[in-house]
C-alpha cells in the first residue's frame, strides 16, 4: 500500500518554485480557494490533485507522499545574511533547502560515511564565551597551530554535508541545519568568494556547536566564534600591528580570510582604534574592495556528497533515473542539483 499524500508537500513544492497560490491556480487550473483548503489541511490532497500539480510544479507524484519534518529559522536552522532578505525569497530558499536535505538523506541511506569526529555541543552558559568555545573546538579536533587549512575538510570529517547552493540573491551567504537524527547540513552560496565562504562555514559551525535554542545575540556570537576559530587571538594579535595594504594582502594569503575580516579582527583585539577601523573601511569602499578584494582565495570544494553520488553511480550501478526516483525528484532536477558525472560539483538550483 502506497503512502498517503501529504498536503504539506504541496506548500513546500509551491514555495520552492517561488509561486503564490494565485500563480498555482493560473498554471494548474485548480481554484485558489481549493489550493488554500488543501494547504491548510481542511481538504485532503487526492491523487487527482497530485496529477494536476505534479507536472506544473516539476515534481514526481512520489514527492507529495513525503512525510519528513520541515525546518525554518530557529533552533535547527540558521542563516548568515548580509542584509535583510525579502520574506517571499526567504520562503523559497527555506523550501528548497528542506527539499534538498530530504533528497540528500535519501541518497545517504545505505552508504556508510566514515566520520572520524563529530560536532560537539558547547553551550555558552556552560563553556564561557564564543572565543573560548572556538579554542576548545580546535583542541577537541586536535587542529594544528596557524591557519585552518580547509574548513570543508573539518566539517566533512565530522559528518557534515556541504551543499553549494544558488540562493538567487547575494544577500544570503549560508544556511545551516542540524535536524535530530540526521547529519548537519551547510548550504553555502555558489557566488561567495573563497575567503567569505570559509568565514561563512566557520560562522555556521559556531551555530551548530553553540546554539540549541534561539538567542538574541546568536549571530554576533557566531561571528565571534568564526573569528577566533579562523584567526586565534594568541597567534594573530602580534601580526596585526603596523597595517598597510600590502601587509593585509600578505596576511590574507596566510590566514585565508578577507582583508576586511583582518581589519575587524585587529579592531576587536585592540591593535587598531575605532577611527583607524573606519578609515580602513572608507579606503576599501573607495577602491571597490567591499565586494571584490585583491588576492583571490580559491573556493574550497566539498567532496562528501559528490563521492556519495559517484558511489551510487559506479559501485552500486544506479542510473540517474533510479537515483532521482529514490530522491523523489525529476531526473532533470536531480542532474541539475547533484551533477551529471564524476567531476560535477553538487549545487542547488532554485527554479522560478
Amino acid at each position: 500500500m502506497s503512502n498517503p499524500n501529504n498536503y504539506q508537500m504541496l506548500t513546500l513544492a509551491r514555495e520552492a518554485r517561488g509561486l503564490t497560490g494565485r500563480d498555482l491556480e493560473r498554471i494548474s487550473g485548480v481554484p485558489q480557494s481549493t489550493i488554500s483548503k488543501i494547504e491548510h489541511g481542511n481538504r485532503g490532497l487526492s491523487d487527482a490533485d497530485v496529477a494536476k500539480f505534479a507536472p506544473v510544479l516539476n515534481f514526481p507524484p512520489s514527492f507529495f507522499c513525503r512525510s519528513e519534518a520541515q525546518y525554518g529559522q530557529g533552533t535547527v536552522c540558521h542563516h548568515r545574511k548580509r542584509q535583510s532578505v525579502p520574506m517571499t525569497k526567504l520562503r523559497q530558499i527555506h523550501a528548497s533547502m528542506n527539499i534538498m536535505r530530504m533528497a540528500t538523506c535519501d541518497l545517504l541511506r545505505g552508504v556508510e560515511v566514515n566520520a572520524p569526529h563529530d560536532f560537539p555541543r558547547m553551550e555558552i552558559d556552560d563553556f564561557g564565551s564564543p572565543q573560548q568555545i572556538a579554542e576548545l573546538a580546535r583542541q577537541t579536533w586536535q587542529l594544528p597551530l596557524g591557519p585552518i587549512r580547509s574548513m570543508t575538510a573539518i566539517i566533512e570529517a565530522a559528518g557534515g554535508v556541504i551543499v553549494p547552493s544558488d540562493f538567487g540573491t547575494d544577500k544570503l551567504d549560508a544556511i545551516s541545519q542540524r535536524p535530530a537524527g540526521q547529519p548537519s547540513f551547510f548550504f553555502v552560496s555558489t557566488t561567495a568568494p573563497g575567503d567569505r565562504l570559509r568565514f561563512s562555514l566557520a560562522h555556521e559551525l559556531g551555530h551548530i556547536i553553540m546554539h540549541t535554542a534561539p538567542a538574541p545575540d546568536q549571530e554576533s556570537e557566531a561571528d565571534e566564534f568564526a573569528a577566533e576559530f579562523l584567526m586565534p587571538a594568541r597567534e594573530i594579535r602580534p601580526q596585526l600591528t603596523g597595517l598597510t595594504m600590502a601587509k593585509l594582502a600578505d596576511l590574507k594569503r596566510h590566514w585565508k580570510v578577507a582583508m576586511q575580516a583582518l581589519v575587524m579582527r585587529a579592531h576587536d583585539l585592540g591593535t587598531i582604534t575605532e577611527r583607524q577601523r573606519r578609515s580602513w573601511f572608507m579606503r576599501f569602499n573607495q577602491l571597490g574592495y567591499k565586494k571584490n578584494e585583491p588576492v583571490q582565495i580559491p573556493r574550497e570544494e566539498p567532496l562528501l556528497l559528490r563521492r556519495v553520488i559517484d558511489l551510487h553511480r559506479t559501485q552500486h550501478g544506479y542510473s540517474d533515473q533510479e537515483l532521482s526516483r529514490a530522491a523523489c525528484l525529476t531526473e532533470e532536477e536531480f542532474r541539475a542539483t547533484f551533477g551529471t558525472g564524476e567531476h560535477s560539483r553538487p549545487k542547488l538550483r532554485l527554479l522560478t
